[in-house]
């Protein structure tokens, strides 16, 4: 019934939205502390290079890791540490291959291992602050963010996942209830049609069709297709047979982090907010502590659909401890 092809939360074969824009001036202006970044935080910028990823930190307070979705790099995070780079130090994570060289991730396993080597990167900043960061992630982002979570739960205080989920399979008709075997031969072969991509010419019309949907947001347009025409399609492969293999439903009693999950809805999907509400409510059931929160008015992409609305969820999950 939870068609992919509308919900806005989809991993299609044809490429991955891609977004990154640059804000000038945070959107959001609600009654509540002004955490601008301002020239406070162009002062405290500083870059850490690992592996598998690179985090670009600014800001100053406690410790807030954001990790973007699948093919996005970090500048879809630029309007967050703007608008909360004044109370926050933020770590805008990049994974290699989606804004840069993809270097050790073009082979082999990606996400799992992107997800220990951040284990590690946030083991060192508790050492150094002497408490666990809040973590954000968007789509592939808050499946990595679950990952830590499950492993890791002294490096998490609290976790948001934006429009994402334990079951990212539960997406495509007919698959989320099949079992292991067929959804592996699945992802298989999405992974290898991606793949062969990888090198060629990109062609405009599939990268059109991929993205669109992904925002409600015209002015995103073009911007998603520059971005998804750089994306390593290696990489973008590999993480679509991991996310769809990966499920960490029967995992979710063990995560002691409180988790706050966004989920997008408008008025183009073939069901109501309330159905939208209840498929994600079934999704995270078994976690021990969490809440799951529609956003009217987007697609897949909140923090740039519905800026005001996303800064007011995230201004409440980081103020609280």
């Amino acid at each position: 019934m939870f068609r992919k092809a509308r919900t806005g939360l989809r991993l299609l074969p044809l490429g991955i939205a891609l977004v990154a824009g640059t804000y000038a001036t945070p959107l959001w202006s609600k009654d509540s502390p002004d955490c601008s970044a301002g020239e406070h935080a162009a002062k405290h910028v500083s870059q850490v290079s690992k592996e598998r990823f690179s985090v670009e930190v600014s800001g100053a307070g406690p410790d807030v890791i954001l990790i973007p979705g699948l093919g996005t790099p970090r500048a879809v995070w630029n309007e967050t540490v703007a608008t909360f780079g004044g109370c926050y130090r933020l770590h805008s994570v990049q994974l290699r291959g989606f804004g840069d060289a993809a270097g050790i991730n073009a082979s082999g396993p990606v996400l799992q291992p992107f997800v220990d080597e951040l284990a590690e990167y946030i083991a060192m900043i508790g050492k150094s602050s002497g408490k666990a960061p809040m973590v954000v992630g968007h789509s592939m982002g808050g499946l990595a963010g679950l990952k830590l979570a499950k492993a890791r739960p002294e490096l998490v205080s609290r976790l948001m996942m934006i429009d994402a989920l334990p079951n990212f399979a539960a997406l495509i008709p007919g698959l989320g209830a099949a079992e292991a075997s067929t959804i592996e031969r699945t992802a298989a072969q999405m992974r290898s049609i991606i793949a062969a991509r990888y090198g060629k010419e990109p062609n405009p019309a599939e990268i059109k069709a991929s993205v669109e949907g992904m925002s409600l947001n015209p002015t995103f347009g073009g911007t998603m297709m520059q971005w998804s025409q750089s994306a390593d399609q290696r990489v973008v492969a590999q993480i679509v047979y991991e996310d769809l293999v990966a499920d960490m439903r029967p995992e979710l009693p063990s995560v002691s982090s409180p988790v706050l999950v966004l989920a997008a809805w408008h008025s183009g999907m073939p069901f109501t907010e309330m159905q939208v509400q209840g498929f994600f409510q079934r999704q995270f059931a078994g976690l021990p502590s969490y809440d799951v929160k529609t956003v009217a008015g987007s697609a897949h992409f909140i923090m740039l659909d519905q800026p005001e609305k996303f800064n007011s969820e995230l201004a409440e999950f980081l103020a609280k401890r």
